[in-house]
């Protein structure tokens, strides 16, 4: 008897990174959030990981988008990937727009009680690394943020990683 819970496997496929994509991170989004998985080699003296990443998606079947960031610091993006599939992504197979810039109006060094807010150009669909989908994000807490900005054809781009530092011994 099988159950009719819904997934998304992915194997990777290197080129510039190694052929298996050991090093990179594989994330789904989508209405619950962010799902990450870490393409290993191997976890002890003589076990192997499996190289195929297993999304379990319980009773959701739609993925708004799975990206790949591997160890080269290429970025690939797929925009609404069918659920219960296998899929195989190829290093820099996807369309890139290049680096999104991201600007900030205030300090990049946090005082207690400062914000800064972090702003996108318009017109994309926003992934934030702290699961923020918002063209523009406020900080009130230190933390280094990145991008990825998709365009409506799903060519996706993304930003230098912006760190906001405490201005105190706040962890």
């Amino acid at each position: 008897d099988g159950n009719s819970n819904h997934f998304l496997a992915v194997n990777l496929r290197g080129v510039q990174s190694n052929r298996m994509g050991v090093g990179a991170r594989i994330e789904i989004h989508g209405a619950w959030g962010i799902q990450v998985r870490e393409v290993r080699a191997g976890e002890s003296y003589g076990v192997s990981s499996s190289l195929c990443s297993h999304f379990g998606l319980g009773q959701e079947t739609e993925v708004e988008y799975l990206v790949v960031r591997w160890p080269s610091g290429t970025v690939d993006v797929v925009k609404n990937p069918a659920a219960d599939q296998f899929i195989t992504i190829e290093e820099g197979s996807t369309c890139s727009l290049g680096t999104i810039e991201v600007t900030y109006d205030g300090p990049s060094v946090l005082c207690p009680g400062e914000t800064v807010t972090l702003t996108a150009p318009a017109g994309y669909d926003y992934l934030w690394n702290n699961g923020a989908v918002s063209q523009s994000i406020t900080l009130a807490h230190p933390g280094n943020l990145s991008l990825i900005a998709v365009d409506s054809q799903g060519c996706a781009g993304i930003s230098v990683p912006v760190a906001i530092a405490s201005g105190n011994d706040e962890p």
